[in-house]
């Protein structure tokens, strides 16, 4: 324990800290001496009610202890010091609040300033809860529970040096508590002090759950200390919706016609309207493409004309009669025709033969 002490006091010490004068010092309080410092005795019975309230209070049922203390006079210091901690304690800040006050410059002005600061720190006042605090410290500076409550202000304030000092006076006074270990754990962890944080840990045996709940506080300050996000970026304008388009009025920018011929292989006329537009498939609904086959050209058909027989017996005559003077193989006498004639007969409009005429194969 005096190893983790001493290696946190070096920490502090090259930390750094703020000048101050002798009467502002945070090392040192200034006692107050102007205040009544003993309370009346209680009776036997007093005192038993009192302790059952408090093992009630420390057993979690809260409500009866309150319930217990009222069997006591209102009037005594003690039993209205006990109503305000569990008041505070069960959320009622404001009755809480009143109690305190009330005890103000009574023999227990240091809890009650202690109560006040409990208060004002739960509403993030910490300048105030500070003030209070620093003036029961000035009562009763050996409390532990009081410097341990300074240190976290001086914390939430990032006052650091101070909350060092108060959490490590608070640690020494009382050995055996657990609380200011904890505070003073999650303050290495912020300050990113591992080192420090693993001797304090096995110095005060504190167990996984400790640390993480330290850990969490911890991250929770760095977030707090985190500059305010940038605004996030304006959303890009949402598409208009579609709808049918007007005919085409204004002229087209210049290279549209040619770029979209481009795109679709097919020229694109100036001029069109909407209603000469295909519509576009819905969203969801497009065909898959499908190769389209290539396109075969394909030579008509020659066209035979009908001849007169005997123009077509001449016909036939001479373009054999070429044939075999081309082609030495068929020249003699030997020679056969290969070439026949297709002869047909054209019928009249009631069916009677009118013309029969021949054409070459």
């Amino acid at each position: 324990m005096k190893r983790a002490t001493a290696l946190l006091l070096l920490a502090g010490s090259l930390a750094g800290c703020a000048s101050h004068s002798a009467g502002e010092s945070p090392w040192l309080v200034e006692r107050d001496v102007g205040v009544t410092r003993q309370c009346d005795p209680l009776t036997a019975d007093q005192e038993l009610v009192l302790g059952l309230s408090g093992e009630m209070a420390s057993a979690g049922r809260r409500h009866a202890a309150l319930a217990n203390l009222e069997r006591l006079p209102g009037d005594l210091p003690q039993v209205r010091l006990h109503k305000a901690r569990l008041l505070r304690i069960l959320g009622h800040g404001n009755e809480a609040e009143t109690l305190y006050r009330s005890l103000l410059g009574s023999c227990l002005s240091a809890q009650a300033n202690h109560g006040l600061g409990q208060i004002e720190a739960s509403r993030a006042k910490h300048s105030e809860a500070q003030r209070y605090l620093r003036t029961a410290s000035a009562l009763a500076p050996a409390d532990s529970a009081i410097r341990n409550d300074l240190g976290v202000v001086y914390m939430n304030q990032r006052r650091l040096a101070e909350a060092r000092f108060e959490l490590l006076t608070a640690m020494e006074l009382e050995e055996g508590s657990q609380r200011a270990a904890q505070n003073m754990l999650t303050l290495l962890l912020y300050q990113g002090n591992w080192q420090a944080a693993q001797e304090l840990v096995a110095a005060r045996g504190l167990t996984s759950s400790d640390f993480s709940r330290a850990e969490q506080r911890a991250r929770s300050m760095q977030r707090e200390d985190a500059p305010s996000s940038a605004p996030a970026p304006a959303p890009a304008p949402a598409p208009a919706p579609a709808s049918a388009a007007p005919p085409l009025v204004t002229p087209e920018p210049a290279g549209m016609a040619a770029a979209v011929a481009s795109l679709s292989g097919t020229p694109v006329q100036r001029g069109i309207t909407a209603a000469e537009v295909r519509p576009a498939s819905p969203v969801g609904t497009e065909q898959p493409l499908r190769p389209q086959p290539a396109a075969t050209r394909t030579e008509p058909a020659p066209v035979r004309k009908a001849m007169p027989l005997a123009a077509a017996v001449r016909a036939w005559s001479e373009a054999d009669g070429s044939a075999e003077a081309d082609s030495p193989s068929r020249s003699g006498a030997g020679a056969t025709h290969s070439r026949a004639l297709v002869c047909g007969s054209a019928r009249g409009p009631a069916g009677e033969p009118r013309l029969v005429e021949c054409q070459p194969e």
